[in-house]
C-alpha cells in the first residue's frame, strides 16, 4: 500500500501491478528467469529503460521482458515461429521500429506502441490487451517527433532554425519578443509587420492559420515571442516533422 495517498494515477497502478507480479514470479516461478537461446529480435518498450525481445532456443521461440534494475523473465509460452509468437501474443506480426519506439500495426490500419501498452509484461498472468492506439502509423510517428521536440529544447531550436533557413526567414528574432502591428495575407504568403527593439520590419511566412490571424487583428500592437509566431504557422509545423 502506498502511504498517505487516496488515489493512484494509471501509471502508478500499472507499475505497482508489475512490481507485485515480479515479486511473485521471482518467489514462486524461478524457471521464468532461466533465459536460454539466442536473441533474434529486439523491441524497445521504454527507450533504454525496458525492452521486449524474442529468443530462439532450438526450435522454440520465447518472448522475454527486461526492465531496468530487474532481471529478464519469460512472458510468453513457447511458439514454433517468431510470427506465431507475435500474432498470438500481440494480435499482429506487423511492426515498425521508429526512433526507439516499437509500433505494431493491426488490420484496421491502426497502430499501437509497446511504450503505451506495457501490460505485455503481465502476459502470462492475463492475456495481453492494448489500451492505447493511434489511428494510423503516420499519427504514431508524428506523436513521437512532437514529443521529442517538446522535451528537447536543443533539438527544437535546431529544427526551427532549419525550417527558417528553408523559407529564407531571418533567424535573429528567435527567442525575442516582438510587437505585431499588422498582418495580411495575399494568398501566396502572410506578411507580418513587426517592431523589435524599436525597429520596424516586415517578415514573410508561408502559411498561418486564419484563426491566429484574426487573433492578431483583434489585438493591434500585440506582443508575442517570435517563436510562438513560427509555431502557429502550419508550414513550419510541417517543417518540424520533416526535420
Amino acid at each position: 500500500m502506498k502511504q498517505n495517498s487516496t488515489s493512484w494515477s494509471t501509471k502508478e497502478k500499472t507499475e505497482a501491478e508489475y512490481e507485485l507480479y515480479y515479486a511473485m514470479i521471482k518467489e514462486h516461478h524461478p524457471q521464468l528467469f532461466e533465459i536460454k537461446g539466442d536473441s533474434i529480435e529486439t523491441f524497445p518498450v521504454d527507450k533504454e529503460k525496458s525492452v521486449f525481445f524474442i529468443l530462439k532456443d532450438k526450435d522454440a521461440y520465447f518472448g522475454v521482458y527486461k526492465q531496468e534494475s530487474k532481471e529478464a523473465h519469460i512472458v510468453t509460452p513457447a511458439f514454433p515461429a517468431k510470427e506465431d509468437l507475435l500474432q498470438k501474443t500481440l494480435g499482429t506480426s506487423q511492426f515498425e521500429k521508429f526512433r526507439m519506439h516499437s509500433f505494431f500495426l493491426v488490420e484496421d490500419g491502426k497502430a499501437f506502441s509497446l511504450h503505451d501498452n506495457k501490460q505485455l509484461r503481465l502476459n502470462l498472468a492475463k492475456a495481453y490487451k492494448t489500451l492505447t492506439t493511434y489511428e494510423n502509423i503516420e499519427q504514431a510517428r508524428t506523436f513521437v517527433v512532437k514529443e521529442e521536440l517538446k522535451n528537447d529544447p536543443k533539438l527544437r531550436k535546431q529544427s526551427l532554425r532549419r525550417a527558417l533557413e528553408e523559407h529564407f526567414i531571418p533567424s535573429d528574432l528567435l527567442g525575442k519578443t516582438v510587437t505585431i502591428q499588422n498582418i495580411s495575407n495575399d494568398g501566396q504568403a502572410t506578411r507580418l509587420s513587426i517592431v523589435e527593439n524599436q525597429k520596424e520590419r516586415d517578415v514573410w511566412l508561408p502559411d498561418i492559420a486564419e484563426k491566429w490571424m484574426e487573433r492578431v487583428r483583434e489585438n493591434p500592437g500585440m506582443k508575442v515571442m517570435f517563436d510562438e509566431v513560427i509555431m502557429d504557422s502550419r508550414s513550419f509545423a510541417e517543417g518540424f516533422l520533416a526535420f
